[in-house]
């Protein structure tokens, strides 16, 4: 019993496959075209959409900000996922209130190591939006939302930012400071993670 083959083309870039056609005149140039050394025999213009073609979206090789913000904080994609729910629209970030609990637990209420509510959501959402390529400052009521995620809120948020030694005012908006951000990511790395930023310091002491 003799078997049919279907023949395709198959358009490759190294190992990624970009199209697929199954057209029999399409494969029948192509074949004609690869026999002979004359390039006008194929009549189909390459700019042209072929017929049965089958597109398939192409891959990227840009990293995810996702990825790029879980490197930087050196936890895991799924770490930051269920700690914050970045995204790319507003409030841009979702706290968990487990998490956050957690943080306010393992911080302490006064002193020189405490940190108010309102700085923790706009040191977290800063990193975010600076990882991302969303901006590198923010307003007041952007870090407000952020807080309103989990019901949260702060006293004198103003004072609490100004005294806050890696955030920057620059007019009505905030940014981290550049010399500073290694005490940023240690603050947001501890939300994630459930632990006292200041852990590692204490065992030293």
């Amino acid at each position: 019993m003799s078997v049919k083959a279907a023949l395709k083309i198959v358009l490759m870039a190294n190992e990624t496959m970009v199209a697929e056609c199954e057209d029999p005149s399409l494969w029948q140039k192509v074949l004609a075209a690869i026999g002979s050394s004359k390039q006008d025999e194929i009549d189909q213009p390459l700019d042209e959409p072929i017929r049965g073609a089958k597109d398939l979206p192409p891959k990227t090789s840009k990293t995810d900000s996702k990825e790029k913000f879980a490197k930087e904080l050196d936890v895991s994609l799924a770490v930051v996922e269920a700690a914050c729910s970045p995204s790319e629209k507003s409030p841009f970030i979702h706290l968990d209130k487990h998490n956050w609990e957690a943080l306010e637990k393992n911080l302490p209420a006064r002193g020189p190591r405490a940190v108010a509510d309102i700085v923790v959501a706009t040191t977290i959402l800063l990193l975010w939006k600076n990882t991302a390529g969303l901006g590198n400052s923010i307003t007041l009521q952007e870090a407000k939302t952020v807080l309103d995620t989990i019901g949260a809120s702060t006293k004198n948020p103003g004072r609490a930012m100004g005294n806050c030694e890696w955030v920057q005012k620059r007019g009505e908006s905030f940014q981290l400071n550049p010399a500073l951000i290694s005490k940023a990511v240690k603050i947001v790395r501890a939300y994630c993670l459930k632990e006292n930023p200041y852990q590692t310091e204490e065992g030293k002491a």
